[in-house]
């Protein structure tokens, strides 16, 4: 274990009031190497686990790209038993797959604190789906749960959307780089029809086209919670699919995030979204438009319909693979 960890660890297990979070995410560093998981020798994560136990201040426990597996999850997990402070846990990039969830979805029955789950890019199969789904059905805390890039199907949304229907406390949907499709879009936007806490729901990337589109443009148009939508790289729907979103964004008056890259969007697009943003009753404060089909002229309908009263709404016209952070 790197001294730097060993520090880290000593403070959790001194359980010093100020160490409220615990973060090693090695899956964006440029110089860590050194992980948590990945190979056969746990001690480095027992150890933590009982430094976890003897901490009674921690609020957030990341471990992004620590490679931690099923096993991990298992020594990772007894920490959880007794605890009542932790809000925030962030497993992504950590090859999770079905015991994981099992253990991770027990901890979840009895948690009375944790409200931000994050578990992208670890590949699921419908039973972890199906767990997944049991913590919407079963916390009363969590607010934000992070589903990107986890081999997400219709199948899965299927499970999801049954979940959703009876959840009460989730704000934030992360379902970005999953395959939804255009019949799974129609099952999740029946949720979001009668869905009253809902503020931001990530679907790009989800292989659905004009079809899945106009099912959420009919959904979101009496939807009054509402305010980011993620819909870039999503089978080029176009000009098409956005004039189904611009019509239902005549009368929605909530949504201020909108992410539109990547879809093949022309002038004429772009000709009707500015005269959404040019509009008194419009909330748009952020457009995502990258890699997208139009011309200065499209840029221009947009630019003049940003007038005084306007001029704090941001385009965002930058080029960016999809994943790519930003």
């Amino acid at each position: 274990m790197p001294p730097e960890v060993e520090e880290l660890v000593a403070r959790l297990q001194a359980n010093d009031s100020t160490s409220k979070e615990f973060r090693w995410d090695v899956r964006w560093s440029n110089d860590t190497k050194w992980t948590f998981g990945g190979g056969d020798d746990m001690q480095a994560l027992e150890q933590l686990a009982n430094a976890l136990r003897l901490n009674n201040n921690l609020e957030v426990l990341s471990l992004e790209g620590n490679y931690i597996g099923d096993e991990g999850m298992k020594i990772l997990m007894t920490f959880f038993d007794n605890n009542i402070t932790l809000q925030h846990l962030n497993l992504s990039y950590n090859k999770i797959g079905d015991d994981g969830i099992k253990t991770l979805e027990a901890f979840f029955r009895d948690s009375p604190s944790l409200q931000t789950l994050n578990l992208k890019e670890n590949s699921f199969e419908i039973e972890s789906v199906k767990l997944i789904a049991n913590i919407l059905r079963e916390s009363v805390h969590l607010k934000h749960i992070e589903l990107a890039n986890c081999y997400i199907d219709y199948e899965g949304v299927k499970v999801l959307a049954d979940a959703l229907s009876g959840n009460s406390t989730l704000q934030y949907l992360g379902l970005n780089g999953n395959s939804i499709g255009d019949e799974g879009m129609k099952l999740l936007t029946d949720v979001i029809h009668n869905n009253s806490t809902l503020k931001s729901i990530m679907l790009s990337g989800n292989e659905f086209g004009n079809e899945g589109v106009k099912y959420l443009a009919d959904a979101i148009e009496g939807n009054a919670t509402l305010e980011c939508l993620a819909l870039g790289s999503n089978k080029n729907f176009g000009d098409e699919g956005l004039t189904f979103l611009t019509n239902s964004l005549r009368i929605n008056s909530t949504l201020q995030c909108l992410e539109l890259d990547n879809n093949e969007i022309g002038d004429e697009g772009l000709k009707l979204l500015a005269d959404i943003l040019g509009s008194d009753s419009s909330a748009l404060k952020k457009v995502k438009l990258g890699n997208n089909n139009f011309s200065d002229t499209g840029k221009k309908y947009l630019t003049d319909a940003l007038h005084d009263d306007k001029s704090s709404t941001i385009l965002d016209f930058e080029k960016l693979s999809f994943g790519e952070r930003k």
